[in-house]
């Protein structure tokens, strides 16, 4: 059986509620409601009463996406990708060093005076001798 999930809820389920189940499930909290200490009471209270006052006004709106989770999340990311480019960079710049050294420290301890290295006649003899092997 195929089930499309979308939030957790089922698309049929809307379908298969038992008639007053809503109503069943509201005394239910409503009876358990009853228990609560005043001031978790009275919180909630406020909590509802700000859930249902309606939406935000557009000046309360913007300064929630200025210094709120959205604009957070966009440094976070802006940071990230600023990051990532740096660490390439370093990257590279280590591994080109170090093949730099490798070369340095071969012409270092060759035999060949460094004159030879300069000498045109020899880098084709090198080429030669890279072809033939």
């Amino acid at each position: 059986m195929e089930m499309t999930m979308r939030a957790g809820v089922r698309p049929d389920a809307r379908k298969k509620v038992v008639p007053g189940f809503e109503r069943q499930v509201a005394g239910y909290l409503d009876e358990a409601a009853r228990t609560l200490p005043d001031d978790v009471s009275r919180r909630l209270a406020q909590a509802r009463a700000c859930a249902l006052s309606g939406p935000l006004p557009p000046a309360q709106r913007l300064r929630l996406g200025v210094l709120g989770v959205p604009v957070l999340r966009s440094a976070l990311l802006a940071a990230g990708v600023v990051f990532t480019f740096l660490f390439g960079q370093y990257w590279g710049m280590v591994s080109q060093v170090q093949e730099y050294r490798a070369v340095d420290t071969a012409l270092l301890i060759d035999d060949l005076p460094i004159d030879a290295y300069l000498d045109p006649d020899f880098r084709a003899w090198l080429q030669r001798q890279e072809q033939e092997s």
